[in-house]
C-alpha cells in the first residue's frame, strides 16, 4: 500500500465517520459507534489536533498516586456525584440512563455550554467517556462517602 497524503487520510477518516454514523442507527441504544464517528469528525474538522485528543486519549496526563492508569485532574471534584446520579437514573435492565437524563446530569456537573445549547447526545457521550476514564476515582470517592455516612449513622444510634 502506498503512503497517503494528509488530505487523503482525512477524506478516508471522514468516510469512516460517515459509515459509523450510518451503522449506529441500526443499533438502537448503543452510542459507541456515533461517539466514534463524532470523535473522528472532530479531528477531520480541525476541532482536535490529533485523533488521540479527539478520542479523549491524553497520554501526557498525570496519574494520581495509587491509581495507576487513571488520569487525575479537573473532574475529580464532581465525578462521584455524577456516578451516583447516573446509577440512580439507570433502569435495572439497562446499562445507562436515557440520553436526556445523562445530558441533564452532565449539565448539572458543568459539561456543555453555559447557555445549555449543547446537544444532549454530545453531553451524554462526553459524560460516559469521563466516567469511563475516572471510574476508579469515582468509586473511591463514593466508598469514602459511604464510610463517613456509616460512621455518622452509628454515632446517632
Amino acid at each position: 500500500m502506498k503512503p497517503k497524503s494528509k488530505e487523503e487520510i482525512q477524506e478516508d477518516l471522514a468516510s469512516v465517520g460517515t459509515f459509523l454514523n450510518m451503522q449506529s442507527s441500526l443499533l438502537p441504544g448503543d452510542d459507541t459507534l456515533s461517539w466514534a464517528a463524532d470523535c473522528i469528525q472532530s479531528y477531520v474538522e480541525g476541532k482536535e489536533k490529533s485523533l488521540d485528543l479527539a478520542f479523549g486519549l491524553h497520554g501526557t496526563e498525570e496519574v494520581k498516586p495509587g491509581l495507576a492508569g487513571t488520569p487525575s485532574g479537573e473532574h475529580d471534584d464532581w465525578i462521584a456525584t455524577a456516578l451516583r446520579l447516573v446509577i440512580s437514573k439507570t433502569p435495572a435492565d439497562k446499562e445507562w440512563p436515557v440520553t436526556k437524563d445523562l445530558a441533564d446530569i452532565g449539565r448539572f456537573c458543568g459539561l456543555g455550554e453555559e447557555n445549555n445549547d449543547t446537544d444532549d447526545e454530545f453531553i451524554a457521550t462526553e459524560l460516559k467517556r469521563i466516567l469511563a476514564l475516572y471510574d476508579s476515582i469515582a468509586i473511591e470517592q463514593l466508598g469514602k462517602k459511604i464510610e463517613i455516612t456509616e460512621i455518622l449513622n452509628k454515632a446517632k444510634d
